[in-house]
């Protein structure tokens, strides 16, 4: 063999060899799980629970959607979606550009098919008045979720306002008279007076925030985030039409159909 042909089998050789890696580093990539930055909530998703969305997130594994979930207290949550995580659940695509605006400005984000209803309520005692408007809670005590953006919802509304980052604890200061009223979500308003034994909060339906709004699991718009919401969906269709979504997720929820 002389040594042109010599020089190239080398570069044959070594062709070969970076083809070879590149497509390793491609399979590599391709097989990296979705990354979804969990917001902690207190009887829906916690790290190590045994919660409503935890289920149903464990049964979604099951289906081998490939994803690793990790969770974190709201305001961490968004900020590792803005840094570095693909997605972000339990979220909206409403939610999430409304109270994080400035964050999620210039960003093109895609949500997968709702799961349950939510909506942010006013809750007050059983058998009192309820609240229909932002503005019936002047001169009265309130708590509010940690993350609730008071200057959107309550500007100009003379009110004490506690900020309280758990349902339980909100819902424990209602039933002992310590706040006239208090601002959380369904169902998790519902499922912290069940834990606590107290008597369900009630709440005007003339208002409400996110009304006819969804938890979704929202993502980063892209390729590889547009393919999993395709195969998320096609599952999550799979475990509503089996009744499986209604069981895992409880009496509370609303599921959307």
């Amino acid at each position: 063999m002389n040594l042109k042909r010599i020089k190239q089998s080398v570069f044959v050789l070594a062709g070969m060899l970076l083809a070879g890696a590149a497509a390793a580093q491609t399979k590599v990539e391709a097989e990296a799980p979705i990354s979804i930055s969990g917001v902690a909530l207190e009887y829906r998703l916690r790290e190590n629970g045994n919660d409503q969305y935890n289920k149903l997130l464990e049964a979604l594994a099951d289906k081998n959607l490939n994803f690793k979930l990790v969770i974190f207290p709201l305001t961490r949550a968004v900020r590792n979606l803005m840094d570095s995580e693909d997605c972000i659940f339990p979220s909206s695509l409403n939610s999430i550009q409304t109270h994080f605006s400035e964050q999620t400005k210039g960003r093109e984000f895609i949500a997968s098919n709702p799961i349950d209803y939510i909506s942010m309520r006013v809750f007050t005692r059983q058998g009192e008045k309820t609240i229909a408007s932002f503005n019936e809670l002047n001169d009265k005590r309130v708590a509010i979720w940690l993350g609730f953006d008071r200057n959107i919802y309550l500007q100009g509304v003379n009110a004490v306002v506690d900020e309280v980052a758990s349902e339980e604890v909100r819902v424990n200061m209602l039933t002992k008279k310590r706040v006239d009223a208090i601002v959380g979500f369904t169902p998790d308003v519902f499922l912290a007076a069940q834990k606590l034994g107290v008597p369900i909060p009630e709440y005007n339906k003339k208002l409400s925030v996110f009304e006819g709004e969804g938890a979704s699991v929202v993502c980063h718009k892209n390729a590889k985030n547009l393919q999993f919401i395709e195969q998320l969906n096609v599952q999550l269709e799979l475990l509503r039409e089996s009744g499986e979504l209604g069981k895992i997720l409880g009496p509370y929820a609303t599921l959307v159909h």
